[in-house]
């Protein structure tokens, strides 16, 4: 008898699992075999835990949706789409507004000392190479016509920044060389038609 208990007692639990259906299903039997309120719950089903599932599952079917707030534009109180913080209309005037402010900041930030020094600067160093440059270090066939028919039209196809680089000169001289409303020094005319590659073109 003593080893039959012990086999008994080390499968406890799966016994345990095999008739808690049973067990319960019987108990449930019971109790609507007797006539009770319909607000009496039904025995605890602490085996299976069946009550407890299936409590879990319709809280998570029947919970309603938190409901979207609106979003409204932050200028007009209009509504607009989500992520979004002005409606159409007032983000361009917001955008012209902030145009605007930058545009002031950078006039400020241009009139400060240090960059007025390193314009000074700037400038005093171009106005040394143009009065040391030599017209005869020039190539004959790089005349003031050859930059008008072929340089000139040509610039359009370089970006302000590689010209401005080539050139070492500022972004606002470099678009006014670009789009032909100042005219380089002539020491530079070189310099722009080898950015362009027209001078192979001419020694060829």
């Amino acid at each position: 008898m003593g080893e039959c208990v012990q086999k008994f007692s080390e499968t406890a639990t799966i016994w345990a699992r095999a008739v808690a259906t049973v067990a319960e299903h019987v108990a449930k039997a019971f109790w609507a075999a007797i006539h009770r309120k319909s607000s009496v719950r039904l025995p605890a089903a602490r085996l299976t835990q069946n009550h407890r599932r299936f409590s879990r599952a319709s809280l998570m079917q029947t919970s309603p949706k938190n409901p979207e707030i609106p979003s409204l534009c932050r200028q007009c109180g209009e509504s607009i789409k989500q992520k979004h913080k002005y409606c159409q209309g007032c983000s361009t005037e917001v955008s012209k507004g902030h145009l605007i402010k930058a545009a002031q900041m950078g006039r400020v930030a241009a009139q400060t000392p240090e960059v007025r020094s390193r314009r000074g600067q700037k400038q005093s160093q171009q106005r040394r190479a143009e009065l040391t440059w030599d017209p005869k270090s020039q190539p004959n066939w790089l005349t003031e016509s050859f930059y008008e028919e072929k340089i000139q039209q040509c610039l359009t196809d370089l970006t302000v920044s590689s010209i401005a680089l080539a050139l070492d000169v500022s972004i606002p001289y470099a678009s006014e060389i670009r789009s032909a409303r100042s005219r380089p020094h002539p020491r530079h005319r070189l310099t722009l038609a080898q950015l362009l590659k027209l001078d192979r073109d001419q020694q060829n």
